[in-house]
This record gives structure tokens, sequence and C-alpha cells, in this order.
């Protein structure tokens, strides 16, 4: 569990109960897109661009938001995927790596040496 891994590594040994509470917090939350998104992915789509979502969230936390435009995104980045920050701008380097990357059999989270 990801709230539990960031607790581990800050040395902070926390109940289950607490975790529980904590990780409702995050799951109660109504992540919502930007009216304009979806009209950008279409319009990106109808240009045939390749369109990808670089998220400084956990994947959990926004991919039901992303359910009206999935089928559009080709590639969903957040720190986990390629092991640095979005605050990083090598994050952003290895994504546009991915779309060059003519091999990769999978459109989500293909893992890459971090950043």
């Amino acid at each position: 569990m990801w709230l539990r891994q960031i607790c581990n590594r800050l040395g902070v040994n926390i109940d289950n109960k607490t975790i529980n509470e904590w990780s409702s917090l995050y799951e109660n939350q109504n992540w919502k897109l930007y009216t304009d998104v979806p009209d950008a992915f279409n319009m990106a789509k109808m240009l045939r661009l390749k369109t990808a979502i670089v998220a400084f969230i956990a994947k959990f936390m926004y991919i039901k938001a992303l359910k009206s435009i999935i089928d559009k995104v080709d590639l969903l980045v957040d720190a986990f995927t390629f092991h640095c920050e979005k605050s990083n701008p090598k994050i952003y380097q290895e994504a546009l790596k991915t779309f060059e990357d003519k091999t990769r059999t999978s459109r989500y989270n293909r893992k890459r040496k971090g950043c």
C-alpha cells in the first residue's frame, strides 16, 4: 500500500486502523478532469497526436477521473512509472523516449531506468 510505504520510508510505525482511515480520505476524493480536457484529447486524436498524462499523485487517486478519456491516452506517467518526481524534467524526457520506443509491448506504465 502506497501510504504504508511512505510511512515506512519515514521510519514511522502506524497501525492498520489509522492507515485505513487515512486511505479512505484519498479514496473518497472526487477527482475530476478540467472541463476542457475531453475536448483537448479529442482534438489531439483528430490531429493524430500522441497523448500522455503526467501526474504527481498515485494512479489509484485519479484513474476513475480518466474514465471518459482513457481510450485516448497513449501513456500514463506518475512518479512510480520512471521512479522520479513530476518536478524532475527527466520524467518528461522519459515519457518522450517511450513514444520513440518502437518495441514497447504495453502502453501503460512501462518501467524504465529511474531519473
